[in-house]
């Protein structure tokens, strides 16, 4: 027995040997290992004995906690059929008797997440302090070459719930013995695989690695996926986590291998399925093929990675595929199966798009046997497939087109109109873009600005001034998918309509419509002028004058609509009135011209001053109105009416400002 722990004690393990087991790295003096150790304890020979204090803490602790896995070594079970022997090599090397001794290597895949048996509290891998071997059970001295020990991390995850296909059961059917195992197979490990040598699949070839001095070939692999005892109908998957909008893309490919574990699987009884989707089970496409099995000893690229085998999934079935079943029920929650050539078929659950794949799930299915005059057996499987290059291809080359325009001109001395245009449609990315970023919508907006000076209409000794501003702005976005179907596209929805009133509706539910008007006027207001009764002097100021008011106002107002909202409108009113006071006082000094003498307190008395009035006086009021109303639409359910909110306020706010010298050193 070779037994393998994982864990965070192992000071009071049982064991049969009459030896404890020893450190890893410190069996028979090992040297020691050529990275610089992190560990708390000596990873080489050492001259202290082996103790069951293996941190060295001179605490013996007595709580066990670890994972163990046993695998029998013995010469019956030291076959491919071990489901932890993934590849035996053989080789033959000359002795020193001059011999020729045949050699096998065994690679095993010991799944950690499948332990034998748990001791102890531990719950999961995060904190694995220590991992120990030991050997067992044996009745005579054997050498035992252990070539490496590593720990492989995958992408692609074991799919733990139920894929069982729907139909009858009987009883004895559904006991879950099924082994399942995800792992890997490469080039350079498995290139002498038995019963079935590893290939590159046809088209395929190692990449070159450039950044070495010499022409090293970087190492291709595939996934496994490994079953045994799988029931009729039921299904073993391996999933991943993704965020992909693959609607750019017309196809995805992959290489599919399958081989029984003994030689007597036939085609067609395993098969092969992707699914893409927003979750697992509920909204998700799904793409299915029966198997063509590689008979054990053939080991050509076409004949362990068959054409029959490959898979290429067009994209435009899967929205064919929806759209038939979407006329055909309004069941959404149920698969719906649409069967292709050659034994292929398309499954659709739910309200899956191709704009957000969130989950890749593959998996290996034992197809169930739907009635008595079918050629399947109905038996229990067990065999693997590789899957390999899970590529998107063909991506869609169409481009668009964008232009922007700007016209200016100006009235004189009146005012100025600047008008400003642009446009991008479907397919249009600056050079720097991915296939993915390029746009998805025709675009259109427009502004128009504007500033005139209302005063010029008047004679210019007024001194009137009356600046307005005007802008006027529309955003239109016709999107290239149905927005309430991400998937399809939004001329392919428009065409499934009898009327064109319909149609009209939807293009304007669909679309993206923006909206800006505004209108300013700003420091309203009339200047000083001069007064030819004081020789063209400017008048001075009076606490009445018009000249001292100064007028504002402003209305702006924003509309917007989408899919999502009905409508969505504001309107925003400000009006402000200034008035503002300055003047400059005359100092009095009442007693400069009294004759006081020179002493200090005469001084004190002669600068003695004043202002008659205040310097300067200022008062604004504000007043500020705002009104939003917002409806949703509700897409899910149009019976449900959504009622509108509401967003008001209105705010007046007054100030008020006052600056008096009293005197030159005394300010208020």
């Amino acid at each position: 027995n070779f037994h393998y722990y994982m864990g965070t004690d192992f000071d009071n393990v049982e064991t049969p040997l009459l030896e404890r087991y020893k450190d890893f790295n410190n069996i028979d003096g090992n040297s020691s290992t050529t990275e610089q150790s992190i560990e708390s304890y000596s990873t080489s020979a050492t001259s202290l004995p082996n103790t069951e204090d293996i941190n060295r803490d001179n605490t013996l602790a007595e709580s066990e906690s670890y994972f163990q896995y046993k695998i029998r070594i013995s010469p019956q079970q030291m076959n491919i059929n071990n489901p932890y022997i993934s590849d035996i090599l053989e080789t033959s090397v000359p002795v020193k008797n001059g011999d020729v001794r045949p050699i096998k290597w065994y690679q095993f895949r010991v799944p950690v997440y499948n332990p034998d048996k748990v001791i102890g509290s531990i719950q999961d891998f995060k904190s694995i302090r220590f991992m120990r071997i030991v050997l067992s059970d044996f009745s005579q001295p054997i050498i035992c070459r252990l070539a490496t020990l590593e720990l492989v991390r995958g992408e692609w995850r074991r799919y733990n719930l139920d894929l069982t296909e729907a139909g009858e059961y009987i009883p004895n059917d559904i006991d879950d013995e099924t082994l399942f195992d995800v792992s890997s197979v490469n080039i350079e490990e498995n290139g002498q695989r038995i019963p079935v040598n590893y290939v590159l699949p046809p088209g395929i070839e190692q990449n070159i690695d450039n950044t070495t001095t010499f022409s090293r070939k970087d190492n291709e692999q595939s996934l496994v996926l490994k079953v045994c005892n799988l029931k009729d109908g039921d299904s073993r998957a391996a999933y991943k986590t993704s965020d992909l909008d693959v609607r750019a893309y017309k196809r995805m490919k992959m290489f599919v291998h399958a081989e029984g574990a003994e030689d007597n699987l036939n085609d067609g009884d395993l098969s092969c399925f992707i699914r893409l989707g927003t979750d697992f089970v509920s909204n998700y496409y799904e793409f299915e093929i029966p198997l063509k099995v590689t008979n054990h000893g053939d080991n050509g690229r076409l004949e362990v990675w068959p054409i029959e085998n490959n898979i290429d999934i067009q994209f435009d079935q899967f929205q064919s595929a929806k759209q038939e079943r979407n006329f055909t029920t309004n069941d959404v929650s149920s698969p719906y199966i649409v069967y292709l050539p050659d034994g292929k078929k398309i499954t659709v659950v739910g309200n899956p798009n191709l704009s957000r794949v969130k989950t890749i799930m593959l998996g290996i299915r034992n197809p169930k046997k739907i009635s008595l005059n079918s050629d399947d057996d109905g038996l229990s499987k067990c065999g693997q497939i590789w899957v390999n290059e899970l590529r998107l291809t063909d991506f869609d080359e169409y481009g668009g087109w964008a232009a922007n325009a700007r016209f200016t001109t100006r009235l004189a001395d009146f005012g100025t109109v600047t008008m400003a245009g642009s446009m991008s449609t479907v397919g249009f990315g600056s050079i720097e873009k991915k296939v993915n970023e390029r746009q998805k919508s025709d675009d259109f907006q427009y502004d128009l600005t504007s500033n005139f000076e209302l005063g010029k209409f008047f004679p210019e000794k007024y001194g009137v001034k009356i600046p307005m501003h005007i802008s006027s702005s529309e955003y239109f976005s016709n999107p290239q998918y149905n927005p309430l179907d991400p998937d399809i596209l939004f001329n392919t929805t428009l065409a499934t309509l009898s009327d064109q009133s319909s149609k009209d509706s939807l293009k304007y539910i669909a679309q993206d419509y923006v909206s800006r008007n505004s209108i300013n006027f700003t420091n309203v207001r009339k200047l000083p002028t001069q007064d030819k009764g004081n020789n063209g002097k400017t008048k001075t100021p009076k606490l009445y004058d018009i000249e001292n008011f100064t007028v504002s106002y402003s209305k702006v107002e924003d509309y917007m609509r989408n899919i999502n909202t009905e409508e969505n409108r504001t309107k925003t009113y400000r009006g402000a009135l200034t008035y503002n006071f300055n003047t400059r006082p005359k100092n009095i000094k009442p007693f400069s011209k009294l004759k006081l003498g020179k002493g200090p307190y005469a001084r004190l008395i002669k600068d003695i001053n004043f202002y008659t009035m205040p310097k300067s006086f200022s008062f604004r009021s504000d007043l500020d109105r705002m009104y939003n109303v917002t409806l949703l639409r509700n897409v899910n359910n149009s019976y449900m009416v959504i009622e509108p909110t509401y967003n008001k306020y209105f705010n007046w706010s007054k100030s008020y400002e006052l600056k008096y010298d009293v005197t030159r050193t005394l300010k208020i």
